[in-house]
């Protein structure tokens, strides 16, 4: 079977214009410390998805659709073979 691809071209650069550095400290003092979500947003550099479209496709080639179809058959038989499905 013929997979179908959506959208077209190289898919959009993501990274930043610039990377934000994590606050001041010495070396190894922040090691151990808990980062709220927006301090890791800001040390990271990571921006909103503009499109949810950007989205579609990602992870296509991970396998094909044979393979894919033998996992959910394969998952599907371990659940029942458990009680679960």
């Amino acid at each position: 079977m013929a997979r179908k691809t959506r959208g077209a071209g190289k898919p959009q650069d993501s990274a930043p214009d610039s990377v934000a550095q994590p606050p001041p400290g010495r070396p190894g003092e922040d090691f151990w410390r808990t980062w709220t979500p927006e301090e890791l947003v800001v040390a990271q550099g990571v921006r909103p998805v503009e499109r949810f479209e950007d989205l579609l496709g990602r992870g296509r080639d991970f396998w094909t659709d044979e393979e894919f179809a033998e996992f959910q058959k394969w998952l599907l038989e371990s659940r029942r073979a458990r009680g679960e499905g």
